[in-house]
C-alpha cells in the first residue's frame, strides 16, 4: 500500500453531469490519482479541509461522533480496487484489539479520513492501473 495525501479538488466540466476530480499524490513514488466525484462529495471532502462550522452536522461528521461514541478510532482509509470506471475503498476501524473493515465510497471514506485526522492508502493494484507518474517530461509538455 502507498500513503497519499489530497493534492486539489479540481472541477471538472466534462460527462453529463459535470463533477470534480479529487487528486490525491504520493509524494514518495510520486504518482498522482485522480477520483471523480460529483459536486456534493466535492463539497463535503472541501468542508473538512475547511475550518467553516456548519450549524447542524454533515453526514461524516456524525459518522465520526458515532465512531467516537462506541469507542472506535480510524485507523485509515484504503483505495482497494478500480473496476469499470469505479473505485472501491474502505475504513478501518480499530475498536479494542479488534480491527473492523468498512466498505465506503471513496469519497466518503475521504471526507471521513479528512475529518478523523487520519492517513489515505492506495492497494498497489490500484496505483499500478489508474495512477499517473509525475515525470520531469509529464511536466515539460505542453498542453
Amino acid at each position: 500500500m502507498t500513503y497519499f495525501e489530497i493534492k486539489a479538488i479540481i472541477e471538472d466540466g466534462e460527462g453529463p453531469v459535470g463533477g470534480h476530480v479529487v487528486y490525491l499524490f504520493s509524494k514518495e513514488r510520486k504518482i498522482l490519482l485522480p477520483i471523480k466525484v460529483n459536486e456534493n462529495s466535492a463539497r463535503e471532502i472541501l468542508a473538512a479541509r475547511e475550518p467553516y462550522h456548519e450549524p447542524r452536522p454533515h453526514i461524516h461528521d456524525t459518522t465520526k461522533r458515532l465512531i467516537n461514541a462506541l469507542d472506535g478510532k480510524v485507523e485509515k482509509v484504503i483505495i482497494s480496487g478500480y473496476d469499470n470506471e469505479i473505485f472501491y475503498s474502505y475504513i478501518r476501524v480499530r475498536h479494542g484489539e479488534k480491527e473492523f473493515d468498512i466498505d465506503a465510497k471513496p469519497s466518503d471514506a475521504i471526507a471521513i479520513a479528512l475529518r478523523t485526522k487520519s492517513p489515505i492508502y492506495v492497494e498497489r493494484g490500484v496505483v499500478n492501473q489508474i495512477g499517473i507518474n509525475i515525470t520531469p517530461e509529464l511536466l515539460s509538455e505542453k498542453l
